[in-house]
């Protein structure tokens, strides 16, 4: 009997293991999700929001698994209006063609949201000279989906507004 039970255990685990989404494009639509990856592109971050307004995260540099892993966080409707509102601004936003070339000098982002029925829209951005709009959405995804403060202030060294370089006073 025992060993029924321990195989029927582990028959559950990897169920639950099999359910989880490969991808944020596995998650309910439209998505909206942000993929960072650091300087010399060694480690990467997915933060998204999916369409029941759930957390998600996977990887960053002290994650070695990669999975994608819903967040023990919920956003309100109106952030979620919010969060795709800023989506829709970042978006129409150029696509940095120079994030294909590996760069030791900054991180690099891509932004997607994904639609119901298939298909995604997305722009890469690149340091230096992200565009402030699109700092502050990935800076407010990772926060949310990491429950710590993102350091604004330094990713907004390079960000630019209006074609202006955030210098600083």
């Amino acid at each position: 009997m025992t060993r029924l039970v321990h195989c029927t255990v582990l028959a559950l685990g990897a169920l639950l293991v099999a359910c989880d989404p490969g991808s944020y494009s596995d998650l309910s639509r439209p998505t909206i999700a942000v993929i960072t990856t650091e300087a010399g592109g060694f480690c990467s971050a997915v933060y998204a929001v999916d369409a029941d307004r759930a957390v998600w995260a996977a990887g960053g540099c002290g994650d070695s698994t990669g999975a994608l892993r819903r967040r023990d966080v919920t956003v309100s409707a109106e952030e979620r209006a919010m969060l795709d509102e800023a989506m829709t601004v970042v978006l129409a936003l150029p696509d940095d063609t120079e994030c294909d070339l590996p760069t030791t000098s900054g991180r690099r982002f891509r932004f997607v949201r994904t639609r119901p029925g298939g298909g995604e829209d997305e722009v890469r951005q690149c340091e230096p000279g992200v565009p402030l709009d699109a700092v502050r959405l990935a800076d407010r995804l990772e926060v949310l989906a990491t429950g710590g403060g993102a350091d604004a202030g330094a990713a907004d060294g390079g960000a630019t507004d209006a074609g202006t370089t955030d210098a600083g006073p």
